[in-house]
């Protein structure tokens, strides 16, 4: 039997759980790269909307401050849970979805409140979930990535990402200088 152009390129043998999550976790960063970079314009599109100079320090730093407050209480919290899964798989969600919320931002008439300091706001917000993420990620990848395995997944996932985000920031930028507000 002939063995799949996966196997031959990468050494992935699908039937295996180890290679399927490795492949998985790989392709999951591309999206996640993805993501990143359409967050690298949140400081563009917040000043489109009216923020402030103080609204972007502030988007700035508090997400900062948050990881810094947030990183011992999650991994307490974390280690003390029997199921941790749901936990880091729900806090992504939250963090991903939070941009669904982002998007809709120019669209809202607030009384009152300047767009761009909504969207700075949101953005903070926002952000605590993904840091509680982040705190719990590590371990979950040591659970599920046997030792041997860990260094050609954090390869092919930085490769992966660094790749995808330098094209993706590219492009959107392209894009941005191309469509009018507040459409791109």
């Amino acid at each position: 039997m002939r063995p799949s152009i996966l196997y031959r390129l990468l050494r992935l043998n699908l039937a295996n759980e180890d290679d399927r999550n490795a492949l998985f976790l790989v392709v999951e960063v591309f999206f996640a790269a993805i993501l990143g970079a359409a967050a690298t314009f949140n400081a563009a599109f917040a000043l489109r909307l009216g923020a402030t100079n103080t609204d972007i320090g502030l988007l700035t730093s508090l997400p900062s401050l948050i990881a810094i407050a947030i990183s011992i209480p999650a991994g307490r919290f974390l280690q003390a849970r029997a199921r941790r899964k749901p936990w880091i798989a729900g806090s992504l969600l939250m963090h991903r979805a939070g941009f669904l919320l982002v998007a809709l931002v120019p669209l809202l008439k607030l009384a009152g409140l300047n767009q761009g300091t909504a969207l700075v706001a949101l953005l903070i917000v926002i952000s605590t979930p993904a840091h509680f993420f982040n705190v719990g990620w590590i371990p979950l990848l040591a659970d599920v990535i046997p030792v041997e395995r860990r260094a050609a997944v954090f390869a092919g996932r930085n490769i992966t990402a660094n790749a995808t985000t330098s094209v993706a920031v590219f492009l959107f930028g392209l894009w941005l200088k191309d469509t009018t507000f507040p459409v791109n």
